[in-house]
């Protein structure tokens, strides 16, 4: 399990993997080297499996199955050697996914009983998710719940809540849990459901915010099972969560994360007293909101991101730009200078999507970079290059 990227990271995204990687071409061509070759690397191959289409998925069973008995019950064959299963299927259905490819889901899973990552990034041609089927949940535990360290679902196909909580109490070394919405959000967790997640490190609740008006309006059903104790969540590091929750879940877990991140586009204003909990917190990320609630000071914060909310590219007539966008981002900058951060070292500007051309507007640049400067704090770009000297035009800036 490889731990979460920093997303004060150029191009860092945590569940960012390239299938066709140099690394993964070179070792199909060693393969051809010799058998002996071919048997040494085929377990390197066979980690990391990508479904996008019924027919890879019924391939791959076959394949699996077929090398499973070929053991002759002395071993598991290929599907032994999978770590992670992403699926990138396309689905026309309407609610649960049609039976046969549950049916040969549930096959692939049994035959990788060391599953450890598993991403649902399956689309459909429905705007509102689909739900994930409870048999493919019933499978992930029966099959895989002691080795999985990561579960991740997009927009398009998700758990509901009931799912949720059986999976979480099924997969007891859970690293990391990515979820974008719920289906069914009017459906409600079983009463009294109380979950301890000893090895929970990550946390990902509605983030990145690309699916209004299906976020959940509160994360508080999931998030209230974990309130009982601090000792349910013990090794948790990292929260990414939008929209942002109430103060209970600060309370009891607050003090051990040290990565907060939220894009929820409202003032947030349980944000000063959660961070009065994070008393240990070492990077918050927000979105430049108007009206944004913050602290007068923290204590340990090192790194702020201005993160925008919408990382799609965005066209606006330059009047209602400098209105919604530059505004907002300016007064954000405007309420973190005036907080006491005596371990304030990097400000960062995530210039993508709305925030791409707030480079067309130097001076403003310049200037929060000479106030920054003055405190000891750098000032900068996606890339970490500093905004001293910024070049207009196209969004494109560089440190001369």
């Amino acid at each position: 399990m490889t731990d979460c990227a920093d997303p004060f990271i150029a191009s860092s995204n945590p569940y960012h993997h390239d299938e066709f990687s140099i690394e993964d071409r070179v070792l199909l061509r060693m393969t051809t080297v010799c058998r002996a070759w071919k048997e040494v690397l085929s377990e390197l191959i066979y980690e990391y499996i990508i479904i996008y289409n019924r027919w890879d998925l019924a391939a791959t069973v076959e394949r699996f199955e077929a090398s499973r008995k070929a053991c002759n019950g002395k071993g598991l064959g290929i599907g032994a050697w999978v770590k992670r299963i992403d699926f990138r299927m396309y689905r026309q259905d309407v609610d649960l996914p049609c039976v046969e490819n549950t049916t040969k889901i549930i096959r692939l899973i049994r035959c990788t009983p060391n599953l450890e990552i598993y991403v649902n990034s399956n689309g459909r041609n429905y705007q509102a998710p689909g739900r994930t089927h409870p048999k493919v949940i019933e499978a992930l535990i029966t099959y895989c719940g002691n080795s999985l360290r990561r579960v991740d679902w997009n927009l398009s196909e998700v758990p509901s809540w009931p799912d949720l909580s059986v999976l979480l109490q099924g997969a007891p070394n859970l690293e990391a849990l990515g979820l974008i919405t719920v289906y069914g959000q009017s459906i409600p967790l079983p009463d009294n459901t109380l979950l301890t997640m000893k090895y929970l490190k990550y946390i990902s609740l509605g983030t990145p915010n690309n699916a209004p008006p299906y976020i959940p309006h509160s994360w508080d059903p999931l998030l209230s099972c974990f309130c009982i104790s601090t000792d349910q969540l013990p090794r948790l590091e990292r929260l990414d969560i939008s929209p942002f929750p109430s103060d209970a879940f600060f309370t009891a877990h607050g003090h051990k994360l040290r990565i907060l991140r939220t894009n929820s586009p409202d003032p947030m204003p349980y944000l000063p007293f959660a961070l009065d909990f994070c008393s240990n917190l070492h990077s918050l990320v927000i979105p430049p909101n108007l009206d944004i609630c913050l602290p007068e000071s923290h204590p340990s914060i090192e790194r702020i991101g201005i993160f925008p909310l919408v990382e799609d590219p965005v066209v606006a007539p330059e009047r209602i730009y400098e209105a919604h966008v530059i505004a907002p981002f300016e007064e954000c900058l405007m309420l973190l200078e005036q907080m006491s951060l005596p371990k304030l070292r990097l400000v960062k500007v995530r210039n993508v999507g709305s925030l791409a051309d707030v480079v067309d507007h130097p001076l403003l640049l310049q200037f929060w970079w000479r106030r920054w400067n003055i405190r000891g704090v750098i000032f900068e770009d996606k890339m970490g290059k500093s905004f001293e000297k910024v070049v207009s035009g196209a969004s494109i800036h560089y440190m001369i």
